[in-house]
């Protein structure tokens, strides 16, 4: 932070758009509260969100009404609200600057800078009453990702060589997740095209394979085995456990034929995400793209053929977004 109070602006606008894609919505809460009052209000951290420029909201209580003037982000050794990074972005309860009395949320941010995690900080509130100071980061108080519900998507390719014609499978699903501990679970469905060997299916007019839909259904189980740094990022390395049952229909020359699949999938992922210096903790929750390859075995059942089972695997690219 530099002398004024204010975070060093090292980041070019490039990183700033890296740190919006790859940190998305992601919140940060302290394993134990960071607290002040200040005449009749009291306040805490409620947790940090990052983003393009991050925020930080606040649980406070007050009995009486307090219209705040200006806040900002600055060091603890610095006069309580005689500058720094001004957050002048300031929403009670999602709405004016009006504290009323009782209990309301406190939402800051800056417009124009990324805020910096890397010192102790505190924020500085101006009101028509005095001068609010909370703490906001303290680098001995670990700050934990929140284990919320995250929107998921995953794009599939997997090849499966089954004898009754099934060669490969392009998808998108879309789900949910939820972390229980330091597992996620996931569930999701979505809608794929299945490509016919030549053998099976012939080809079509234009000489290309022929191809049938299919309707994946997934159930997984994912784990965060390690967090390594590496310059602006957080790599993240995820082990995962995927089953999917799959019905295909395929175009065969004397007529449709329908059959279900049964996959499992052990599967080795690697996610990454902006590396924000501060006392941040369970990045992988955090992660907002994940590259996955899954490895298994496919089990064909119905279509008019007796159970086939074969080796199956490819690649994914899956993307998270939490709420």
């Amino acid at each position: 932070m530099s002398d004024d109070g204010r975070p060093p602006r090292r980041c070019h606008g490039q990183l700033y758009l890296l740190a919006l894609l790859a940190f998305g919505c992601a919140r940060f809460q302290p394993v134990t509260p960071l607290r002040a009052r200040s005449g009749d209000v009291d306040i805490q951290l409620s947790y940090l969100r990052l983003g393009k420029y991050g925020q930080m909201v606040f649980a406070a209580q007050a009995s009486e009404t307090h219209i705040i003037s200006q806040a900002w982000f600055t060091v603890p050794t610095r006069s309580p609200c005689s500058g720094g990074t001004e957050l002048d972005d300031v929403h009670v309860d999602g709405g004016s600057w009006v504290l009323p009395a009782g209990s309301h949320e406190i939402a800051l941010r800056s417009s124009s800078v990324i805020l910096q995690y890397g010192l102790d900080t505190v924020v500085d509130i101006q009101t028509d009453r005095g001068c609010i100071r909370v703490p906001a980061v303290s680098q001995s108080v670990p700050l934990d990702a929140s284990p919320r519900l995250d929107l998921i998507s995953t794009i599939d390719v997997l090849f499966t060589p089954m004898p009754g014609g099934l060669s490969a499978f392009i998808g998108l699903q879309a789900g949910a997740g939820k972390w229980l501990g330091p597992v996620q679970l996931i569930g999701q469905a979505g809608y794929g095209v299945a490509s016919c060997t030549a053998m099976a299916c012939g080809r079509d007019a234009q000489g290309n394979l022929r191809t049938g839909p299919a309707i994946p259904v997934t159930v997984e189980a994912r784990y965060g085995l390690a967090t390594l740094m590496a310059g602006d990022l957080a790599n993240v390395l995820f082990l995962d456990a995927r089953y999917t049952v799959t019905p295909f229909w395929l175009p065969l020359p004397d007529g449709e034929q329908r059959f279900t699949a049964q996959s499992l999938f052990g599967e080795l992922g690697w996610g990454y995400l902006v590396r924000v210096p501060g006392p941040l903790r369970h990045l992988e929750r955090a992660a907002p793209i994940e590259v996955v390859v899954p490895l298994g075995v496919t089990v064909q059942t119905g279509g008019g053929q007796k159970t086939q089972e074969v080796f199956s695997g490819g690649i994914a690219l899956r993307y998270v977004l939490s709420l």
